[in-house]
């Protein structure tokens, strides 16, 4: 939900609003799209681990293991995305401006106008980036190996949970973890598949329903 909503306000201010800088910084988030998650998991780790007043940390961000093994590390790196961001803004540049100044002149203000004028008319583009942020949080891997491996873990009725552990690593481990459990981790693996293809059919009725709609 964070996600979509940044991405969606960051997209409309860079389709709609006028500031110094904006193209440059434009580019430095197309730039972003260059640049493979995994090339980025080290630098996460850093700033998550020297994160301040967390974990053990001080003020300088020193001291203690930061947002490492939290739910914050898989939720604080992800709260905006360059490809969200993207497609946001070109759908708000689709949107004619002539219905925001006649919503103005109508005496609605800026946010009023957002909210019941233009983000109800680029839906597909929220439709979207949902079921691309469902997706992509299923098949986060690297990410939730180098940053939590899924600690903190829980012992619970002689079981070790492990409570964030999300579903593409615990397929894997599941996989790994005895020469007996081969067969759990291909029908989890399986299973995900048709997640994730259900999904994707999902959306892309959604996208179209949104469409005709308009």
């Amino acid at each position: 939900c964070g996600s979509l909503i940044i991405n969606s306000l960051a997209g409309y201010a860079f389709a709609r609003l006028n500031f110094r800088g904006k193209n440059a910084l434009f580019m430095l988030i197309l730039l972003g799209m260059m640049v493979s998650p995994q090339s980025i998991i080290i630098p996460q780790f850093v700033m998550l681990r020297s994160f301040p007043l967390m974990g053990g940390n001080n003020i300088l961000g020193q001291g203690g293991t930061g947002l490492l093994d939290t739910y914050g590390a898989l939720i604080i790196p992800f709260l905006a995305g360059s490809f969200g961001i993207f497609l946001c803004r070109q759908f708000y540049l689709s949107f004619p401006r002539e219905l925001d100044e006649a919503a103005r002149i109508d005496g609605a203000n800026g946010w009023q106008t957002l909210w019941k004028i233009t983000i109800p008319n680029v839906m597909p583009s929220i439709t979207i980036c949902t079921f691309l942020t469902l997706t992509n949080s299923f098949k986060l891997y690297d990410q939730n190996l180098a940053l939590t491996a899924g600690r903190p873990f829980i012992q619970q009725g002689g079981e070790v949970i492990k409570t964030t552990e999300m579903l593409a690593l615990n397929i894997v481990n599941s996989f790994y973890a005895s020469a007996r459990s081969r067969g759990v981790g291909q029908a989890k693996a399986v299973i995900f598949f048709v997640l994730v293809a259900v999904l994707s059919i999902l959306q892309l009725r959604s996208t179209r329903e949104k469409e005709v709609q308009q």
